[in-house]
């Protein structure tokens, strides 16, 4: 358990564990309290690379040239299990990109994460709690940054993450950015507010080999608000932005207010980039 009043570092940190890339790393039944924080200041062009979040900083074989992130690996056999963070988990680097290099993602549970084919990252029945998760420039999400190659099971968010601004590239209510992974059974219930692009469970799911599947997740009392009027098209209740319809969304529950408005069936669930499949689709009493 972290409980200290705060915890910094200039690229990769979490309560737990900052940076592991070894196959199968498991962490359970574990509790962060403390303030987590990245804080590499000074703006580049490629932008200053961060990976924060409450319980994990960064799992993956990330590789580096010239001390800078060069690729993704994944690592095997990784489990997440019952973990809690009621911590505040920022992220104040300066990123222009939405990649997974040389980029800002924070997590409440986890800033970025890496499975494997076959061997996909289980993440299940964690818990974030009130405080807030940030990023100054980035991707945020209320339980992990960036997910790829994962199985997301049972977790819920009720972070607050209204103090972003119009120069953060996204943030979903539970996953930032998600590829070829499957989310089931999350719900955010927590507020969102002023990032370029909002979804209430995910920023973007992208379909970069199989897909990505959300099966009965809920969105459950939650405030979205987007960050200007031009970017409201970018606000949705489920997902802000999909790249191919062979990612799926079914059997998900909505609740709460976009953009001021309560939340109905003709309120918009996915932007239009390139789209999904979204069915049973209802409306939490």
């Amino acid at each position: 358990q972290a409980s200290s009043a705060i915890l910094y570092a200039r690229n990769t940190e979490g309560g737990i564990l900052g940076y592991g890339k070894g196959n199968n790393t498991k962490i359970a039944n574990c509790k962060n309290t403390a303030e987590i924080k990245c804080d590499l200041s000074g703006a580049t062009a490629s932008g200053r690379p961060a990976y924060t979040g409450g319980i994990v900083g960064l799992i993956a074989a990330m590789t580096y040239s010239s001390n800078a992130a060069s690729g993704l690996g994944s690592v095997s056999g990784v489990e997440i299990d019952s973990c809690n963070n009621t911590g505040k988990v920022t992220s104040s680097n300066y990123s222009n990109s939405a990649g997974n290099k040389n980029s800002a993602f924070a997590g409440g549970i986890i800033g970025l994460i890496s499975g494997k084919s076959g061997s996909k990252a289980n993440i299940h029945d964690c818990t974030v709690g009130t405080q807030n998760v940030y990023v100054y420039r980035g991707v945020g999400g209320g339980v992990i940054g960036y997910a790829n190659l994962c199985t997301l099971k049972d977790n819920t968010s009720s972070v607050n993450m209204s103090g972003m601004n119009t120069n953060v590239n996204g943030v979903g209510g539970i996953v930032g950015r998600m590829f070829d992974s499957s989310m089931e059974g999350c719900t955010f219930s927590g507020i969102i507010g002023k990032a370029k692009k909002i979804g209430g469970l995910v920023y973007t799911i992208s379909d970069q080999t199989t897909g990505s599947t959300i099966t009965g997740c809920k969105v459950n009392g939650a405030t979205l608000t987007s960050g200007t009027a031009d970017d409201k098209t970018a606000a949705a209740v489920l997902v802000s932005l999909t790249d191919d319809k062979t990612n799926t969304i079914t059997n998900c529950g909505v609740k709460g207010t976009l953009d001021g408005a309560a939340i109905t069936l003709e309120s918009n669930m996915i932007t239009t980039n390139g789209g999904a499949t979204v069915t049973g689709t209802y409306l939490i009493p």
